[in-house]
């Protein structure tokens, strides 16, 4: 675990206070992190982060989970964008009051993403199945669509997969018979395209 910020909010030990937060580097993303806090005291009723990319501006709150037996609650920050450095802090409730800990920073990584094998199958004069494999470190990808067209220069057809799982699939009709179509898979995320290299197959003729 990797600590990250130590606050004596209080005069210990008669107030209790945030007394550190802390994550593991394998939970740290480029959409996410799970958190740790650890605190000091007792009497609290609620516990929770806060993160901003601007400690002047406007926070987003992540309630937190007590861990039994031990002077630690949890919580899960997601939907982050990545390559971005976020200020975080964790909280206790007090007497109906909020008592933080100190801010530390945090930059989520790269959105990482791998287009892995693309193939096509059942292949027939009108037809084929199309499946396109990827791996991600994000979760954060809005959009996923498998392309064909007959030419590369040309109009390109998008086929919107849901939901988006790897491997993507779909089964193309309609098709020419013996045709050369090409092929590949396109993943959004933040505004970002990660696109296949263009395969190809040759449907059969009549």
């Amino acid at each position: 675990m990797s600590k990250l910020s130590l606050d004596f909010n209080g005069t210990y030990p008669f107030a209790p206070f945030v007394k550190s937060v802390e994550y593991a580097s394998a939970s740290l993303t480029a959409t996410g992190v799970n958190l740790t806090g650890v605190y000091v005291g007792s009497g609290q009723t609620a516990y929770g982060f806060e993160y901003c990319t601007d400690k002047e501006g406007s926070k987003t709150d992540v309630s937190g989970t007590k861990t039994e037996g031990q002077t630690k609650f949890t919580g899960s920050v997601t939907g982050l964008h990545s390559e971005t450095l976020y200020y975080m802090r964790g909280y206790i409730v007090v007497d109906d009051v909020k008592v933080y800990g100190q801010w530390y920073e945090i930059t989520t990584e790269a959105n990482n993403i791998v287009v892995g094998v693309q193939a096509a199958s059942s292949i027939t004069a009108t037809g084929a199945a199309l499946s396109a494999a990827y791996t991600s470190n994000s979760a954060n990808i809005s959009a996923a669509k498998l392309q064909y067209c007959t030419d590369t220069e040309g109009e390109i057809t998008d086929v919107a997969i849901t939901p988006v799982t790897s491997p993507l699939t779909t089964t193309l009709t309609e098709l020419t018979a013996a045709t050369t179509y090409y092929f590949r898979c396109k993943l959004t995320s933040e505004t970002v395209d990660t696109l296949g290299d263009w395969e190809e197959f040759t449907t059969l003729s009549e």
